[in-house]
């Protein structure tokens, strides 16, 4: 950093705040832009809720923080079964899950290694808790609005990128055709409406124009919908046939059972 950017724009071991509640491992100040960033270099175990904290510091005093996870924080997949040979422990995750890289240093090496997925032939910034990694010469590093960037790590970012574009692009088709398809079963279910509500306004007009039964026994009986009006039979009160209800009366059986009870 010192070959690229001058002794003066590198502080190692140096308070990033009056407080001095944050001190950065390496703190870079980009001679131009005056950009400050932050390399934490961490081998020692860290929480979620420290790295929240620490994270969330930088972020208010408007320096990006770079994260590089030593080399033996380095875990293998835990399963013989995982897609990527390697898997992010909690911290890592959730840094990864803020849209931050997930970059690992050897200094032993000078190397520094990304965290990737792959997807077809491409390979990608980490999108997933189970990673693979893409190692690259430390030197090769640049700042950028980011924190750093590499010739080497552009093309992941670019996939990234892209893939993300991809993602959103099937989101937004995935729900424009739920709205389609919700739009159409409204318009089902407005036409079933409207259908049964023909079907009851028909039933009610056919109700009301139905003609009153006689009953001898009774007298006028309304119809129902469930029994439609028929004329009833002044012998014997059962109902007549349509071709005998202008006589009123069967014309066999039921006057013979009259006449004989008479």
């Amino acid at each position: 950093m010192r070959r690229l950017y001058g002794h003066d724009a590198v502080d190692i071991e140096v308070a990033t705040d009056t407080q001095r509640s944050r001190v950065a491992d390496v703190l870079l100040t980009h001679p131009i832009t005056q950009r400050r960033v932050a390399f934490e270099v961490q081998y020692a175990q860290l929480s979620v809720a420290e790295w929240r904290d620490r994270h969330e510091s930088y972020v208010q005093q408007g320096i990006i923080d770079v994260w590089l996870w030593g080399h033996t924080r380095i875990r293998r997949a835990r399963s013989e079964y995982a897609l990527e040979p390697y898997r992010l422990d909690d911290v890592q995750d959730e840094l990864r899950k803020a849209g931050m890289r997930v970059t690992f240093i050897n200094p032993e090496s000078s190397q520094l290694a990304i965290a990737v997925n792959r997807f077809g032939r491409t390979y990608s910034l980490a999108s997933e808790r189970e990673v693979d990694l893409v190692a690259f010469e430390l030197e090769s590093i640049r700042l950028s609005d980011q924190g750093v960037r590499s010739d080497a790590i552009d093309p992941f970012v670019t996939a990234a990128r892209e893939r993300e574009a991809a993602l959103r692009e099937r989101e937004l088709e995935a729900q424009e055709h739920a709205e389609a398809r919700a739009a159409i079963e409204a318009a089902r279910a407005k036409k079933a409406s409207a259908r049964d509500l023909e079907r009851a306004r028909a039933a009610r007009e056919q109700f009301a124009s139905m003609p009153a039964r006689v009953d001898a026994r009774s007298g006028v009986v309304r119809p129902s919908v469930t029994m439609p009006a028929r004329v009833l039979c002044r012998q014997c009160g059962k109902p007549l046939d349509a071709t005998l209800a202008e006589f009123g009366v069967h014309l066999g059986p039921c006057r013979w059972e009259q006449e004989r009870l008479l």
